[in-house]
Order: C-alpha cells, then sequence, then structure tokens
C-alpha cells in the first residue's frame, strides 16, 4: 500500500439510510416544535368537558357524603332510643315485680285471715272478721 492512500469500503445502501436518518432528525426537532404548538390547542376543547364531569361528579360525591351523614345520624339517635327503651323497660319490669312482691305477701296475709280448708276456692266464703293490722303484724291473734 502506498502511504497517504486510505481504503473506504463503499455501500449506497449504507449511505441512503444514514442520509435518510439525518434527513428525519433534522425534520423531528421542527416537528416536535409544531406538535407542542399545536396539541394544547387541541386540549382545550376536551379540558373544557373535563371540569363539568369532575364537578358533577364532586356533585354526586356530595350528595352521597350527606345521606351517609344522615344515616349515620338516624343510626345514632335510634341507638339512643334504643337505650331509653331497655331502660323503660328495666324500671317498668323493677316495678312489676314489686308489685308481684306486694301481691304475694297480700295474698299471703288473706289466707291466713280466710282460714280456707285446702282446695275450698276463696269466692264461696266471705271473709270473717279480719283486721289487717292486727293479723298481719300479730300472728298470736285469730281472726
Amino acid at each position: 500500500m502506498i502511504p497517504g492512500w486510505e481504503v473506504r469500503l463503499s455501500d449506497p445502501r449504507r449511505e441512503r439510510r444514514r442520509r435518510w436518518l439525518q434527513l428525519l432528525l433534522v425534520l423531528a426537532v421542527p416537528a416536535a416544535f409544531a406538535l407542542g404548538w399545536y396539541w394544547p390547542q387541541v386540549q382545550p376543547t376536551q379540558a373544557a368537558e373535563e371540569p363539568y364531569a369532575l364537578l358533577t361528579r364532586v356533585a354526586e360525591q356530595e350528595q352521597e357524603l350527606e345521606l351517609l351523614r344522615q344515616r349515620l345520624a338516624v343510626v345514632g339517635s335510634s341507638d339512643k332510643v334504643t337505650q331509653q327503651a331497655m331502660e323503660q323497660n328495666r324500671r317498668t319490669i323493677k316495678l312489676l315485680e314489686e308489685q308481684i312482691f306486694k301481691q304475694q305477701q297480700d295474698l299471703a296475709f288473706y289466707k291466713v285471715c280466710w282460714h280456707l280448708p285446702v282446695g275450698v276456692k276463696a269466692s264461696a266464703f266471705a271473709p270473717l272478721s279480719c283486721k289487717p293490722r292486727t293479723c298481719r303484724y300479730d300472728s298470736a291473734t285469730n281472726c
């Protein structure tokens, strides 16, 4: 080989591909700028619809939240009503138990005063002269 000479391989297809690539790169930069300028102009029409959809969704969610708050208030008040009813039932049961106890005492007192034989109904006899205080507190006194 002769000094100063250089051997280069020549491939016309490769050269053609490189030129196309360079052309695409040169055209891609202005195309990107043009697209960047054009894209925001197209988007506002879509963006104008989005706030309306968002506002309707927010309004629906607020309505649902208000409904849930009302349900929570109803549940809370029903719990209070249930507690009050349970307390009233407890007081009523206690009062009825006291009345039953008093009636049992009165029944025991009248059984002593009537002197009923076993198996005889009390409605068949009129009460004997019985003084409640004497019979009730003084067991030695016969009615």
